[in-house]
């Protein structure tokens, strides 16, 4: 008798179990439709990183946001903090941003780019461009008095409107 208590309680919380684990896929895939289907071209306050330097000397993370106002008419705000973990007085971290803006031409970029630098601790930082189609960092450390940054990371993308993981969507304008 006692055993198959004991059975009917396992057999009652496995199919409990079940039950919940499937009630919250199910909630899940209901919250990634609604994300999914909505027609906001807009990529909203996404975070990036971290990111290191190759000897792990540097550090950077932050978040980014994009407002569309037209179909290359944006504006992008990129934000977050620096870390120094040298701790040398010759040493500093450095973040540098290569940043891709749209122009009237068709295939006709400008590339430009935006850096700070942290010698000691941490620094926190942020810049706002417009009409961008592409931001990409990259952490290295940088000699105090110097201009020639080394040990970088790779180029990393925190931005593109033309891969699909961004939200960007080039239909949206075809039909608004």
């Amino acid at each position: 008798m006692r055993i198959r208590k004991i059975f009917g309680v396992a057999a009652a919380t496995a199919i409990l179990a079940t039950g919940m684990v499937g009630f919250a896929s199910t909630a899940a895939n209901a919250s990634t439709q609604n994300t999914l289907t909505a027609s906001s071209p807009d990529w909203d306050d996404d975070s990036w990183g971290s990111y290191y330097s190759k000897n792990h000397k540097a550090k950077s993370k932050g978040w980014i946001d994009v407002d569309y106002y037209d179909e290359e008419d944006n504006k992008v705000r990129v934000g977050g903090k620096l870390w120094d973990y040298d701790h040398s007085d010759k040493k500093c971290a450095y973040v540098v941003f290569r940043y891709t803006k749209w122009s009237d031409e068709e295939d006709d970029y400008y590339t430009d780019y935006v850096s700070y630098k942290k010698c000691g601790w941490e620094k926190k930082f942020s810049f706002t461009r417009y009409d961008v189609s592409q931001v990409q960092v990259k952490v290295c450390q940088i000699d105090k008095w110097s201009s020639y940054p080394y040990k970088c990371g790779y180029w990393k993308d925190i931005y593109n409107a033309y891969d699909d993981d961004y939200g960007y969507d080039e239909d949206y304008w075809d039909e608004h």
